[in-house]
């Protein structure tokens, strides 16, 4: 099915194949139909000109906003994104993955058949066979993660997985020990195992074909916060500290600041920028970063950046312990700009670290204030997931 917009407003529908069935078709406020789609179909959104496009935010015009209005589909909150090989994006966004293409005039926007609820989902990546692996954290007591592979038309366990690669580094009786996965660089997966099966936890990657030799991680954990592979192939842990283990010394190597008071804890996101250093985000709100070998160390706390209003309690949890002003997602645009996805709006922090700038619904473009992520494809657009949708913002 292809939805396209005519000169003079509506929606335009074209049915393509066999006849489709819809259970509801209702007019919207702003003269666009509310398509309950089913599950194998996809809807095309050709951006147009409204209320927001053209705004600016962090000093990018924002090209267009993704959201159940326009599209048919719950979009709001996204948690996780990513831009395949083929220039397809990805979205987990209302426990379902959704599949976007950027045609010349619009996003085809439609929900994968990817038949699991995917909560709590932090990450998406790609091996180089082009399965798609969605990772995260399960809920409920304990702290174990999951992680599925989807090929684009059935969905598989990680057992299926290491069962089907002979001499996997990982017997199947220690599958119960899987314990967190995060996307790594050049078609790698990475996964961490720990349980009683292991005298010590251990790291392996994937990459399709083949899994790594396992790397033993130099202690045991209660709760893996954040995984990256940077750009020399190093790999960053929080487990309670920052671990670094360097691929080509094959040592581990604890990271952090240092001086009385100087830790960092529950750390939630860690990024690379573009000049290599490194960023950590925790739950308490503080954000730090430090060089590629863990010096030249610099920290602030959000909630220290932001106007009054961002940090105002809301009327249901008054009397309440204050929540932690936290940075939810990190990000660096084309320009050298950090930005830092917060539940109020979007901070920004220039090229050269001196200059603030709070972004929110009621002094910029955004439909929603709360951001759950960000995220810069290869053309250099950013995207914001909002509590209203997605916002895509130009180079």
């Amino acid at each position: 099915m292809v939805c396209s917009w005519p000169k003079r407003g509506g929606l335009r529908i074209r049915r393509e194949g066999e006849r489709t069935k819809w259970r509801k078709a209702f007019c919207c406020l702003i003269c666009c139909s509310y398509l309950s789609v089913p599950p194998d179909t996809g809807l095309a959104v050709q951006a147009r000109r409204g209320v927001r496009q053209g705004k600016r935010i962090a000093g990018h015009e924002i090209l267009t906003v993704l959201s159940q209005r326009n599209t048919g589909f719950p979009l709001e909150g996204a948690s996780a994104i990513l831009e395949d090989k083929s220039g397809l994006f990805w979205i987990v966004s209302d426990s379902r993955l959704y599949r976007c293409e950027r045609t010349a005039h619009s996003w085809l926007i439609s929900p994968s058949n990817f038949n699991r609820s995917l909560y709590a989902v932090e990450g998406i990546g790609q091996t180089s066979d082009g399965t798609l692996w969605v990772s995260g954290m399960s809920q409920g007591i304990g702290f174990s993660g999951f992680a599925f592979s989807f090929n684009g038309t059935r969905f598989g366990s990680l057992a299926d997985t290491i069962s089907s690669v002979s001499e996997g580094p990982v017997s199947e009786d220690t599958l119960k020990d899987s314990y967190f996965a995060f996307p790594g660089r050049e078609g790698r997966e990475w996964f961490a195992f720990s349980g009683p099966a292991h005298r010590k936890p251990q790291l392996v990657s994937y990459d399709g074909s083949r899994w790594s030799l396992p790397i033993a991680v130099p202690r045991g954990f209660v709760m893996l916060g954040s995984g990256l592979e940077d750009s020399q192939g190093s790999i960053w842990l929080s487990f309670g500290e920052i671990w670094k283990f360097d691929r080509q010394q094959l040592k581990w190597e604890q990271i952090g600041p240092k001086g009385v008071g100087q830790t960092l804890e529950t750390v939630r996101r860690i990024y690379e920028d573009r000049e290599g250093r490194m960023w950590f985000a925790t739950s308490w709100g503080d954000v730090a970063s430090c060089d590629k070998d863990g010096g030249w160390w610099r920290s602030f706390k959000i909630g220290d950046h932001v106007p009054p209003r961002a940090t105002k309690p809301s009327k249901l949890l008054a009397g309440l312990p204050p929540i932690p002003f936290a940075a939810e997602d990190i990000c660096q645009d084309s320009r050298g700009k950090m930005l830092f996805a917060t539940r109020r709006g979007l901070l920004a922090l220039n090229s050269v670290g001196s200059n603030w700038e709070f972004f929110d619904r009621g002094n910029s473009g955004l439909p929603g204030s709360a951001i759950s992520l960000t995220f810069q494809d290869r053309s250099g657009r950013i995207w914001l997931g909002t509590n209203e949708g997605i916002v895509i913002l130009n180079e």
